[in-house]
């Protein structure tokens, strides 16, 4: 079976082969090279070997010919600019979109070619089978964010003088919002009964979310370090992701990144109520532990996820995301009457406009206290 994303497969005589897509046909069909080997490591190596030759050979090329310069190729440059300007996730998810979804599409393409009429029929595909499982249409809004990759890479080449076709327009998909999820009192209510029953580190880290608005990824970042239980504080100077591995060498298609949290505003100082104290003091380890595992070792996301999952369906509430917890913490904050300033560094945002727009998310009871306040006088 062939490794996703890679080409690479091992045949029924028993050695490996890779495929690499070396030009394409007047008809933009790819047109493939094969390496072999007798492993797969041995095979991947050859495969980025011949790429790495061939690449020096385009930027020779390139030299005296750019009018023969391809969309691939000056994606490939833009990523390289990119490596060491962005976070090492930004990167990763910028190489991931690229290279399954743009560059097969795209990339050979001349510069000059490009046109509004490519990216038209390019938004076309992407919006009804542009999943890599063939299972139907990317969401607008990720079309979108591979619009703004497309966008990037031409401004790039614009400003170093590549022949990009001039004039071009990329009409964005329109986008939905889509309904924020919120539990309610009653159902909040009903996941802290359970969480409190069990008080485990796992429990305790649903309930600082819903008390917090951590993250999914901060809470699994988090070590008992973080924590000063004496002052009622904790610390978020960390998240955990699973992120894709951008190294061509390495054997596995993913990997676990701890990085700083989501922007500089995300590493922050959270006050945490005092009621949770006591339950929080009697899971504390030492300074170096993670949080949710009381050891050297971390849970990551993923995992963290699925042992949520299993809690919200044993409260009958498994259509809640992890997510929730945050936009029910930003919620019942604004229905209590918090400062706004205050909510928004909590939650780490850059602004209080950031929150309004992204978190806050009035229930129905909220809006009704707020429809009371009007009075009709001639009554």
């Amino acid at each position: 079976m062939a490794r996703k994303g890679e080409n690479i497969r091992k045949r029924s005589d028993g050695r490996w082969e890779a495929r690499i897509i070396t030009g394409y046909s007047e008809t933009r069909k790819a047109i493939y090279k094969s390496v072999y080997g007798k492993t797969y490591t041995e095979v991947r190596t050859k495969r980025n070997v011949f790429i790495q030759e061939n690449m020096i050979n385009d930027t020779k090329r390139i030299r005296t010919s750019q009018s023969e310069f391809t969309f691939g190729q000056l994606m490939d440059q833009w990523l390289f600019s990119m490596k060491n300007k962005v976070k090492e996730s930004t990167y990763a998810k910028y190489n991931h979109l690229i290279k399954a979804h743009i560059q097969p599409v795209l990339g050979g393409y001349l510069l000059k070619e490009l046109d509004n009429q490519c990216l038209d029929q390019f938004i076309e595909q992407k919006l009804t089978n542009g999943k890599l499982n063939g299972s139907g249409g990317l969401s607008p809004k990720t079309v979108s964010d591979l619009l703004s990759l497309v966008s990037q890479v031409i401004r790039f080449g614009n400003e170093r003088g590549y022949p990009c076709a001039q004039n071009l327009v990329i009409h964005y998909p329109k986008q939905i919002k889509p309904q924020i999820k919120i539990l309610s009192d009653k159902q909040q209510k009903t996941l802290e009964s359970y969480l409190f029953e069990h008080k485990d580190s796992i429990s305790m880290g649903i309930i600082l979310s819903l008390y917090t608005g951590l993250r999914i990824g901060e809470v699994c970042g988090l070590k008992w370090g973080d924590f000063c239980l004496d002052e009622n504080l904790l610390y978020v100077e960390r998240t955990l992701m699973r992120i894709q591995n951008t190294d061509s060498n390495s054997k596995t298609k993913t990997k676990i990144l701890i990085d700083k949290p989501k922007s500089d505003c995300s590493i922050r100082i959270v006050p945490i109520s005092s009621f949770l104290i006591p339950y929080l003091q009697t899971l504390k380890k030492g300074n170096s532990c993670y949080f949710l595992t009381g050891t050297c070792n971390y849970m990551e996301p993923r995992m963290y996820f699925k042992k949520y999952k299993v809690i919200m369906e044993n409260c009958d509430l498994g259509e809640f995301n992890y997510h929730a917890l945050r936009h029910t913490f930003a919620t019942r904050c604004v229905e209590k009457g918090f400062d706004m300033k205050s909510l928004s560094e909590i939650l780490g945002h850059a602004d209080v406009t950031t929150t309004f727009r992204r978190y806050v998310h009035p229930s129905i009871n909220m809006k009704k206290k707020q429809i009371e306040l009007l009075k009709c006088n001639s009554i």
